[in-house]
């Protein structure tokens, strides 16, 4: 009997064993028919395939309307097939190609099928197709390739290495690279991985169209990019739009070029310098902040008359009326002393208001801070305390050279407030990003800040108005209409050096949509340089508006 207990009882073990071993490979089975599925069925898949090019691709950057700044864009390589080589082929592709390529290919050189990384130019092409070899090969890719003419490069940035990224490239690197697009040009091969004759090889895409979406308006942006080469314009210009703040256009000559970047990183012309958020004396244009603090504080009110006898003279200093020839206006409205810009008249109003109230409005206005909008090394400019100021110190501020700095997009920024009726709405670059779902999310806007009265607002923006209708922004006039402010810049201490010019101004007057403002570094007078820029914008702008 004991020993029948026993039997039993081992076979009850052995029988549990079973289950419990039945178990597990039922719930294994369940995990990689149900759970695990695509990873051992991608598995199985990769054994039967040989990679030859596995690219992945970063995320796009699109304007306000969508269209494609800088992304995803076919590109050509290099395929090169082993075999017997005619003669003479091999040093005639090696001469087509970079010295990268010639290190690879000796090292590949009769292997298996291989292609070049790196995408071939117009010229590489042509070269290799001249050469109607089977073994020599280009065939097609995608790519994240610089945009086309270098459009708005100085926002975009470098994006030919993760080292040297620059720009919104730098600014979004997380979310471009941790979302991309994958190419993958492959074969089918058999068990000794060899590819099987006839199935010749085959691409799979997996391409999604996440990204950046800008404010920019592509449109606007290359008008001023055309303007600016074909008059061969270095400095920059800066476009919003006056009721949201939002940047439509922002260009910066010279530009990198990206064919000879080490030509470019030794330039003393400082290409990859983005002189639309670089600082500099903004001269005359500072005569509206002037306005700005003297209106909006009550102290003045608009309709009184000054004094002009050609020149302010502080000590042995003068500082001379460069409009009147010399003699002076004479008895002179504040409407005409904008619109001809007469110094000693602001002068004279920095000291009879103090400087820290002038300045004060400038902080408000926007300078002296970074707007943020998203890239590296945008400069705050720089605002002085106004205390302890000498007279000529107090002369040359109201002449915006000396003590204070600004930059284009900040001067942008006042010119919305004017012409938004006092409303200052901080600049933005960047609407939002796509995901991969192709979902737009949205940023939130900034609130609309009161900066000045709208009183204050309406008499500057026709103050502005004398400037292009008979003073010294006459060439920046259009048929819509037009209102702005000149300025002439010191480059430094050095008077043997061109002056930097600057036209801020918005059109249309009645009803302002565009606020711009164009800086012609090292210039000369912004009446002559920039003003006739701002019109020839301007007009092409209004032709696509329409």
């Amino acid at each position: 009997m004991e020993h029948e207990t026993i039997r039993y009882r081992r076979l009850f073990i052995l029988f549990g064993v079973v289950c419990v071993g039945c178990l597990i490979l039922i719930i294994q089975l369940i995990r990689i028919q149900l759970i695990h599925h695509l990873s051992f069925t991608e598995a199985s898949v990769k054994q039967r395939q040989k990679i030859y090019f596995n690219q992945k691709v970063q995320g796009s950057f699109y304007d306000r309307n969508l269209r494609l700044l800088r992304g995803l864009v076919t590109a050509r390589y290099l395929m090169v097939i082993p075999g017997e080589y005619p003669s003479g082929l091999t040093k005639k592709v090696l001469k087509i190609m970079s010295p990268d390529f010639q290190r690879a290919f000796m090292k590949k050189k009769g292997k298996d099928l291989w292609i070049y990384h790196r995408e071939l130019s117009q010229a590489q092409q042509d070269a290799i197709c001249r050469l109607r070899s089977p073994y020599f090969q280009v065939v097609e890719g995608l790519t994240t390739r610089q945009s086309t003419g270098n459009l708005a490069w100085h926002i975009l940035g470098m994006n030919r290495s993760n080292a040297n990224l620059s720009g919104l490239e730098a600014s979004f690197k997380s979310f471009l690279h941790h979302r991309y697009s994958v190419q993958t040009v492959f074969s089918v091969v058999d068990g000794l991985q060899s590819p099987i004759p006839g199935l010749g090889l085959r691409l799979r895409s997996s391409v999604a169209r996440h990204g950046v979406v800008l404010t920019l308006d592509a449109r606007y942006q290359q008008v001023i990019e055309n303007i600016m080469d074909r008059e061969k314009v270095n400095g920059a210009v800066v476009m919003l739009d006056v009721k949201n703040g939002q940047i439509l256009a922002m260009a910066s000559r010279p530009v990198v070029q990206l064919d000879r970047i080490a030509d470019s990183l030794g330039s003393s012309e400082k290409p990859f310098l983005n002189r639309a958020i670089a600082a500099y004396y903004p001269g005359s244009v500072f005569k509206l902040v002037i306005l700005c603090a003297g209106l909006d504080s009550g102290f003045i009110t608009g309709q009184e008359e000054y004094d002009d006898p050609g020149y302010f003279q502080a000590g042995e200093r003068k500082w001379p009326c460069t409009t009147s020839k010399g003699g002076g206006h004479g008895r002179i409205s504040l409407t005409d002393a904008l619109a001809y810009s007469c110094n000693p008249v602001f002068i004279q109003l920095v000291i009879d208001m103090k400087p820290e109230r002038v300045l004060d409005y400038a902080e408000k206005l926007g300078m002296g801070l970074p707007a943020n909008i998203g890239l590296q090394n945008e400069s705050y400019g720089h605002l002085p305390s106004g205390i302890g100021l000498t007279l000529g110190e107090q002369a040359n501020l109201a002449l915006g050279q000396q003590c204070i700095s600004t930059t284009p997009l900040q001067i942008a920024s006042m010119i919305q407030t004017i012409a938004n009726d006092g409303l200052r709405i901080k600049p933005t670059l960047v609407q939002g990003v796509i995901d991969n779902d192709g979902s737009v999310q949205v940023f939130e806007k900034p609130q609309a800040e009161r900066v000045l009265s709208e009183e204050t607002a309406r008499k500057i923006q026709q103050m502005m108005a004398a400037v292009t209708r008979y003073g010294t922004g006459t060439e920046a006039q259009i048929s819509e209409g037009a209102a702005g402010k000149t300025g002439t810049a010191q480059v430094g201490n050095d008077q043997r050096l061109p002056d930097h010019a600057w036209f801020a101004g918005f059109a249309p007057l009645k009803n302002p949509r565009y606020a711009v403002v164009v800086f012609c570094e090292k210039g000369g007078f912004g009446g002559k340089t920039a003003a006739p820029l701002f019109k020839e914008i301007m007009e092409n702008v209004n032709k696509i508006a329409d």
